[in-house]
């Protein structure tokens, strides 16, 4: 595993975007590693008043030959702004998980079959509203690593304040 921190400043002028915070990978046991980071960022000057936020997240992932399963949580608030970066959307708390167990048929030709199910839902800051994505996934490893997979999900998509339904095949 790892401990570590980040920091970035990037000044100009009368304006500042700084931000900082730790993160780490650490190994829980044989199968399991716990992952976070915690970052805050403070943006200002130019006369404009200070803007601070935190971008934090923290995930559990057990993973053996037979099964896998992952739970997360991550949160970014709306004044997390970093310069040094690219963030596609901030305002939103996010939880989510993985089942995957996997069964080896005894087939000379389907090695493994893995059904996964996945569920992930974000709370949009600004609307108060839910968006989702649960999907059933079904995986299966064909001879010379060989993979077919079929899915499903009933996803749903915040956008000007509204929830539109976005899943399917």
């Amino acid at each position: 595993g790892y401990l570590g921190a980040f920091f970035t400043d990037r000044e100009r002028g009368g304006h500042f975007n700084r931000v900082a915070g730790p993160d780490g990978h650490l190994r829980l046991g044989p199968a399991a590693t716990l992952s976070f980071h915690a970052l805050g960022s403070s943006t200002g000057g130019d006369g404009a008043g200070r803007r601070d936020g935190l971008a934090a997240g923290l995930d559990v992932l057990y993973d053996t030959r037979n099964v896998r399963m992952d739970l997360g949580i991550q949160g970014i608030t709306r004044d997390f702004m970093t310069e040094s970066g690219y963030f596609t959307r901030t305002g939103f708390l996010q939880v989510g998980g993985t089942f995957a167990p996997s069964f080896y048929p005894r087939s000379p030709v389907l090695k493994k079959i893995t059904p996964t199910l996945m569920s992930i839902q974000l709370r949009d800051e600004e609307s108060g509203l839910w968006e989702t994505f649960n999907a059933l996934v079904l995986n299966f490893t064909l001879v010379r690593t060989s993979r077919v997979a079929a899915s499903y999900n009933y996803s749903t998509e915040v956008y000007l304040g509204r929830r539109f339904p976005i899943g399917g095949w």
